[in-house]
């Protein structure tokens, strides 16, 4: 613990330098992109471009990209900040939101879960990368 605070003592000063709007985000923060949600697990202050590193999935074991300052939509400690009405939440879809949980599923058919329970997030933006729109031939 005590080198994470170190370490986001430092970060901090350097990206203060170099003028990144990375500036307050630190390691262990969550950050949203428009490739999905991911958990700081390091920063390169000696990267050109200010960028970060991140762990993309707790299933793949310190698999990292690189993030840059304009890739960055907001960043928060708390996971569920970052959730917006239209992603997917363990498999269902966001409804609602307010400051202690979710609704997904449908308006008419809806449940509740609370941020301790959230085990997946697909931002709408993946989704809509997967996407196949199906035509037929004219």
């Amino acid at each position: 613990m005590e080198n994470n605070k170190r370490e986001n003592e430092r970060i901090s000063k350097n990206k203060e330098r170099s003028g990144s709007k990375m500036a307050d985000i630190s390691v262990n923060e969550y950050v949203r992109t428009k490739l999905g949600i991911a958990k700081v697990e390091h920063y390169e202050d000696d990267i050109p471009h200010h960028t970060i590193w991140y762990t993309a999935d707790r299933a793949l074991d310190h698999v990292c990209f690189l993030i840059r300052d304009k890739d960055v939509i907001k960043h928060s400690f708390n996971l569920i900040d970052l959730i917006e009405v239209g992603d997917y939440v363990n498999g269902e879809r966001v409804i609602q939101k307010d400051d202690d949980g979710i609704y997904i599923g449908l308006p008419e058919d809806y449940g509740w879960i609370g941020k301790n329970f959230i085990d997946t997030i697909l931002t709408k933006e993946n989704f809509k990368s997967m996407e196949y729109e199906v035509r037929e031939d004219e």
